[in-house]
């Protein structure tokens, strides 16, 4: 493998560029180095980042298997009309969803806060955008929760979460893998797997008592 490094000493790249507009050139010198396949190979420490990396214990994965064709999954995820009922379930109430199904378009849910969790006359959402649309195999998008969800409230700032959701056909049945990552702690993931849990068991009931 061939690798090209440029070679200048920052003292006199300073001097050159103070130099330019005096009709001055300045050279940099261009070095050909060759790397041998062990200078190639990760170290130690970059091998135990990596692992680090995906081995993340505040992300949350999901593997669920419905009962249901692929097409009518990658539906209750993607029609307005459904995704709200089972994603805020047991909160849907004066349920306001939008759907701009294209790479980039948007998505918002709203739900009237619980009486005995929220302001009166309060709304909860989720909103985001779509970064991955491939029909009835594939969506990944953006999370941004309006709504209080222990770890961005305080003043709290943390940044919008990515859900990756991927649709795989079994015959008659659908697996389901679901990928979170953006939960800024291994608590929080946790409790959030459990509330997810609990809105799959919500769509598998929903589904089933549709066919």
């Amino acid at each position: 493998m061939t690798v090209w490094r440029r070679v200048a000493a920052p003292m006199w790249l300073m001097v050159g560029l103070l130099l330019a507009t005096s009709g001055c050139s300045l050279k940099v010198r261009i070095e050909k180095i060759e790397l041998t396949p062990e200078q190639l190979q990760p170290t130690d420490e970059a091998t135990q980042e990596t692992h680090a990396m995906t081995s993340d214990k505040s992300q949350i994965l999901i593997v669920r298997t419905f009962n249901t064709p692929v097409e009518r999954v990658f539906q209750a995820w993607t029609d307005p009309q459904v995704w709200g009922k089972w994603m805020w379930n047991p909160y849907d109430r004066n349920l306001e969803v939008e759907v701009d199904l294209r790479i980039g378009g948007r998505f918002r849910i709203y739900t009237d806060a619980p009486p005995d969790m929220g302001k009166p006359g309060e709304r909860w959402g989720m909103v985001g955008f779509y970064t991955e649309i491939v029909t009835n195999k594939r969506l990944a998008y953006t999370l941004h929760w309006d709504a209080p969800v222990g770890y961005n409230e305080g003043g709290s700032w943390v940044l919008d979460e990515v859900v990756q959701v991927d649709f795989t056909r079994q015959g008659e049945k659908t697996e389901v893998r679901y990928l979170h990552l953006g939960v800024p702690d291994e608590k929080s993931a946790g409790m959030q797997e459990k509330a997810i849990q609990h809105t799959f068991d919500t769509l598998d009931q929903m589904l089933t008592d549709r066919l």
